[in-house]
């Protein structure tokens, strides 16, 4: 598999490859292998549409907001999906239309996966509502047959098996209290994720995802030895009291 080992983005999300424990040591080393990946989230382009707004270029053009990220180097969009939303926002339906488009123009779909019907981060890992009844064998099932059901559907070039998932995923089955007494039924779900995808493509780039530096490394000391390829957090630098400069202390973990 031809993985980035890092990734640029609009957000602030920074990537490194795990497989085989290697790291790129720079971005300078990154952009002269030629896998540099440039991405933005762009989940709100429907809402934008919907609203009518125009939007243009640094000449003053309108034009398709695609094709003004796709003049501004970017080669990848982050896509949020939610399992069943009360609206059309981020359901299956919306994101499937959107990633079909960013395929049209040559760039590669990013897949967020929630596995909630509204925002999953830290404090809110919610069951989707069609899932509250279910036994922890039938979520887990569930798990692997939605997550191929929506990789067959959009095709992302890099899937995210869950948001900001440090408290773990689906609660209360998946969550975690203690990185040092883990909870299997977490790695558990987030193994039949990882399954899910790849019985769809085999070389899909399956992503872990984390929010902020503390307990970072723990955490992926945690999942070390599930089958993914990149590590994703989120830095936001202006909710840090310390400023880290380029690379947090302690934000790579000794994979």
């Amino acid at each position: 598999m031809s993985l980035p080992r890092f990734v640029f983005s609009i957000l602030p999300l920074i990537l490194w490859n795990c497989r085989d424990g290697q790291t790129t040591s720079s971005v300078t080393d990154a952009l002269e292998e030629g896998n540099f990946v440039r991405a933005v989230d762009a989940s709100y382009i429907p809402l934008l549409t919907s609203k009518e707004i125009r939007l243009y270029d640094t000449d003053a053009t309108q034009r398709d907001i695609l094709d003004i990220l796709v003049g501004s180097g970017v080669n990848t969009v982050r896509l949020r999906l939610w399992h069943s939303p009360s609206s059309k926002v981020s359901s299956l339906e919306e994101v499937r239309s959107l990633a079909q488009r960013i395929r049209n123009k040559k760039m590669n779909v990013w897949l967020s996966i929630h596995y909630s019907d509204t925002w999953a981060d830290p404090g809110h890992q919610t069951l989707p509502a069609q899932w509250q009844n279910l036994s922890f064998t039938q979520i887990e099932d569930s798990v692997y047959s939605y997550t191929r059901k929506v990789v067959e559907a959009i095709k992302p070039t890099i899937v995210q098996i869950g948001n900001e998932i440090n408290t773990g995923l689906l609660h209360p089955h998946g969550k975690i209290e203690n990185y040092n007494s883990p909870n299997p039924d977490f790695l558990s779900l987030l193994t039949r994720g990882i399954e899910g995808a790849r019985s769809v493509d085999s070389d899909i780039e399956i992503m872990l995802h984390y929010a902020g530096v503390e307990g970072l490394s723990s955490f992926f000391e945690l999942t070390r030895d599930l089958d993914f390829d990149a590590i994703g957090f989120s830095y936001y630098r202006f909710l840090t009291i310390e400023n880290y400069g380029s690379t947090p202390p302690g934000a790579t973990p000794r994979l």
